[in-house]
């Protein structure tokens, strides 16, 4: 086992601590939530991520998350997904963090901080040198009475994350910078200061900028300033008890918290580690970034958004996800439809950040299956989750996920060549897949040539199994499960999930 494999393993097993879900109700019983998949990221940046789990003793999720917001609003607007001409998602998430105190939750997010923090002391050093040239330049031309050629352009400030910023403030940045990371270490501030100035303005513009809609923003003095793709990706962390200061937004129903990637990672005990991250890790994470903000060449040498698009089979994957989540959001009511009904822009914007985290830089790779089918992962990751965040605003979550047939392949591909009972099968798949759902999948994919399926005979109920036809790929996995309490309401008793 190599060292990346024994940290891999350690984060599993710190994810599988168990916790209590802080509100109790009548006839609770116990559903199991995942930790965050690292699996689905490039071996650099999963190393970061585990490495800096270890060394801080908190989940892979409290690092990878914030993680994959910083590089959204690192990349901006230079790239973006198209799954049809008239469907393109940039690389913006909005993603909030559940933790109580104490459980390193600001640690855990500067340290995900760190490659932006790098790239934003190079931009600054740099900005100071341009800025001494261009004032020794119009100097020198204004001392020249007889010259008459225009003064250079000053230089400008090149932004990658803001702590504290209005609307105006960012319209300014975004009208120079291809993307920003907004970061707050409580969401409950971010969300307050919305109307701290302009009484619930602030919010309105924040809903549309999620959305992707055009700034154009109108000073008497100072102009107009227009951004036609404003790309600007949250992060931040919330105390439990603090999710009320975003009850509002769910009662107003305005579609503002269901913007938000939700999670609550499994608190890992804070003790005293002599665990350390490698430098040669916090640069590898380092390069990777530095190449996200690619540039086309240009005139100008600004940046200019460039259109991907998904291979045929990564469509495929898709679009069987997507019908699969539309029954989930006809089977739901309330809260938990707004979340889902934007699960399928959130997994685009989701797979654009893995695809340029995989090819950091470039921007002619169509997005492949492998990619998709690691953002599909990732958005059931957070679906699973909103089972026992979504009560505290009075709402009910789904059991059920979308996406059987990559998330069964990758339970099949950590045992290579091996027959996998349909218990483990759908245990593996949090027993949120009803059977006739996972037999028609497996149908599909052995179909597609992907498995084999056989009945074994046991001289009692025949035992139904299934194989990977892949090849032995390393699918080294640091997911946990954690055991957290759930209304009895929210658990299928239905037959159809007896196996």
């Amino acid at each position: 086992m190599n060292a990346l494999a024994e940290k891999l393993a350690l984060a599993k097993a710190q994810d599988r601590t168990e916790t209590s879900f802080p509100h109790k109700f009548e006839h609770a019983e116990t559903v199991e939530l995942p930790a965050f998949p690292v699996e689905v990221l490039p071996e650099k940046l999963r190393a970061f991520v585990v490495e800096g789990a270890a060394a801080l003793n908190v989940a892979v999720d409290m690092i990878a998350l914030p993680l994959l917001g910083f590089a959204g609003g690192t990349i901006g607007n230079t790239i973006a997904l198209a799954i049809k001409a008239n469907w393109i998602e940039r690389a913006n998430p909005w993603i909030g963090v559940i933790a109580p105190p104490g459980a390193g939750k600001s640690p855990a997010q500067q340290y995900a901080q760190k490659p932006v923090d790098f790239l934003q002391s190079k931009a600054i050093e740099a900005y100071q040198t341009a800025l001494d040239k261009w004032m020794a330049e119009v100097e020198t031309i204004k001392a020249d009475k007889t010259n008459r050629e225009p003064l250079p352009e000053e230089p400008t400030f090149e932004h990658y994350f803001t702590t504290d910023a209005t609307i105006e403030g960012l319209v300014n940045v975004l009208s120079g910078n291809p993307g920003i990371t907004v970061t707050h270490d409580e969401l409950s501030g971010f969300v307050a200061a919305m109307n701290a100035y302009r009484k619930g303005a602030d919010r309105q513009s924040y809903l549309s900028l999620w959305a992707g809609g055009t700034l154009k923003v109108d000073r008497r003095g100072a102009g107009t300033t227009y951004v036609p793709h404003p790309c600007v990706s949250v992060v931040g962390g919330i105390q439990p008890d603090l999710l009320k200061d975003l009850g509002e937004s769910a009662g107003r129903r305005d579609g503002f918290i269901e913007r938000f990637l939700l999670s609550e990672p499994t608190p890992v005990p804070q003790k005293w580690t002599e665990a350390e991250v490698g430098q040669a890790t916090i640069d590898g994470a380092i390069a990777v970034f530095q190449s996200l903000r690619a540039k086309r060449s240009t005139t100008t040498g600004a940046p200019e958004p460039g259109i991907i698009f998904p291979t045929a089979e990564a469509k495929q994957a898709f679009a069987r996800w997507f019908d699969d989540n539309q029954r989930i959001i006809e089977d739901s009511s309330g809260l938990a439809t707004g979340f889902y009904a934007k699960y399928p822009g959130q997994l685009l914007r989701i797979a654009l950040i893995l695809h340029c985290l995989e090819h950091p830089g470039d921007l002619t790779r169509k997005v492949g299956v492998t990619t998709i089918n690691g953002a599909i992962e990732v958005v059931e990751y957070f679906r699973q989750h909103l089972v026992v965040i979504l009560p505290r605003f009075a709402a009910e979550a789904s059991t059920r996920t979308a996406g059987v047939e990559p998330r069964v392949l990758r339970i099949l591909d950590k045992r290579p060549g091996e027959w996998v009972n349909r218990t483990d099968l759908h245990k593996g798949l949090g027993n949120s897949v009803r059977a006739p759902e996972l037999a028609a999948a497996l149908e599909r994919l052995e179909g597609d040539g992907k498995v084999e399926n056989r009945t074994e005979s046991t001289g009692a109920r025949p035992r139904e199994q299934t194989r990977s036809l892949r090849g032995n790929e390393d699918m080294k996995d640091a997911r946990g499960l954690r055991a957290v309490t759930a209304p009895t309401s929210l658990l299928a008793e239905s037959e159809d999930f007896v196996v």
